[in-house]
């Protein structure tokens, strides 16, 4: 049966993506940066995700509507009187000599032999199934698609039969979640019970079919949907209405009747003109992030029944190098060192992150930076768990901060050293800072800090 059909891509894909990271990267310390370099141009040099937006899950319709046709109509073809054993004894020759061509690569002729078979004998299991395969190397899929949906009533509880309806169905441009509603609608049709669409098939078929469903879902939950989008700027506008509530209530409690109508219109003004501006700042990364959370979680979960399973290690790995890409990860490793202080460490849409140096103070390290929100949102900062200070792993400690729209404060990481390492004076560092919207409480970016002194000549 069809699983895990692209592998091979994978591997080449990551390769890709890894050497082109490493390439944009390599060498951009190489020479001495000025005070208040920006060093965000290492950030933003990676390689664009782009995903794939899901065909229009009405399409499907007519395809199930054709796929219960054909069903039934082969199923009215069964002679009346019919043993299956005679059926597939008078089959046997014809179905071995339609898979030898179908191995050999003949795919066309292997198609019209299987067709044969269905002709004298309609629910043959064998030719029913590979038809579909045949089909798909042909780049017919959407009569793949139509085929590998009429097998459900062969063999409603058969793995394979629903790994090649995935198969099909994502060839045809369509997402995996939709093509469960399609099967839910056929088995509907069919007389049989369905599994549900929501989680129902990850149970029944296990984590060979969620490893199929996963790899789609890390191309078609990614790119920002309407209704995700629209869905986060609802809640926005519902944050600044409470916040709009808020003010309207302390203004109307401190001021006299005269000014409290005037309060309230420019407490509302003002909420409306946050919750704009939001809206098209942070509602679409908020959307992805959301979805990114989802599928990390999901692959731990994978991982735990598919122990040491190198294909699904190998997912995680691109699911990392989509992160890198789309701001979610970041790896400090893959740029080079800045070697002046203060520096400029991000400047994105984001953010201003400036580094202004770095202190020992008993047994750790501090360093100091400042931070500067440029959206229109309460953003917070936190750390990664892997800090380096002098090559040797610390520990980061951050006290919590929340930043308003346009707000600027100054900030301490913490960096407690391990034995020997305590109280030497810091010559490198690196980790990672990410940054959260506080009122969606989404990671919306990360960013990989690198710092090196430059050797003494």
């Amino acid at each position: 049966m069809a699983t895990r059909t692209r592998r091979g891509i994978l591997a080449l894909l990551l390769s890709m993506l890894v050497a082109c990271g490493l390439a944009a990267c390599g060498g951009a310390g190489g020479t001495k940066a000025a005070p208040l370099e920006t060093a965000v141009y290492m950030v933003e040099v990676k390689q664009p995700y782009e995903g794939r937006v899901a065909r229009d899950a009405a399409d499907l319709d007519a395809i199930v509507e054709d796929a219960v046709r054909l069903t039934k109509d082969r199923e009215s073809k069964m002679p009346k009187d019919a043993e299956e054993t005679k059926l597939a004894s008078k089959t046997n020759a014809d179905f071995e000599q339609a898979n030898e061509t179908y191995a050999n690569g003949s795919y066309e002729q292997a198609e019209n032999l299987y067709r044969s078979i269905i002709d004298t004998y309609p629910l043959h299991y064998g030719a029913n199934v590979n038809l579909t395969l045949a089909l798909l190397h042909q780049q017919k899929n959407e009569e793949a698609l139509l085929q590998a949906l009429s097998c459900i009533e062969l063999a409603p509880g058969e793995e394979g039969i629903f790994l090649n309806i995935q198969t099909a169905g994502v060839a045809c441009g369509f997402s995996t979640k939709d093509l469960e509603v399609a099967m839910d609608h056929t088995l509907d049709e069919l007389g049989r019970g369905t599994y549900g669409a929501d989680g129902g098939y990850d149970e029944e078929f296990g984590p060979l079919y969620e490893y199929n469903k996963l790899w789609d879902r890390l191309e078609t939950d990614l790119v920002a949907k309407d209704a995700d989008v629209a869905k986060v700027e609802a809640e926005m506008s519902e944050e600044a209405a409470a916040v709009e509530a808020e003010e309207a209530a302390a203004a109307e409690a401190m001021a006299g009747d005269g000014a409290e109508a005037e309060a309230e219109v420019e407490a509302g003004d003002e909420a409306s003109t946050d919750a704009e501006v939001e809206g098209t700042d942070t509602a679409d990364l908020v959307a992805s992030s959301r979805n990114y959370d989802k599928l990390e979680g999901a692959l731990t979960s994978l991982g735990d029944e598919l122990t040491d399973d190198p294909d699904v290690a190998a997912l995680r790995t691109y699911l990392y190098v989509v992160g890198l890409q789309l701001g979610f990860e970041a790896d400090p490793t893959l740029i080079g060192p800045m070697h002046a202080m203060p520096y400029i460490a991000v400047d994105s849409d984001l953010c201003t992150i400036q580094i202004n140096g770095i202190s020992t103070f008993d047994d750790k390290w501090q360093l100091n930076f400042a931070l500067t929100n440029k959206t229109k949102d309460k953003l917070s900062i936190g750390r990664g768990k892997a800090w380096l200070v002098n090559g040797e792993q610390v520990n980061p400690d951050l006290s919590p901060a929340v930043l308003e729209p346009g707000e600027t404060t100054d900030l301490v990481l913490g960096l407690t050293a391990h034995g020997d390492a305590a109280g030497k004076d810091a010559t490198s560092f690196m980790g990672m800072f990410v940054i959260t919207s506080r009122t969606q409480n989404t990671v919306l970016a990360a960013y990989p800090i690198s710092w090196e002194a430059e050797a003494e000549s």
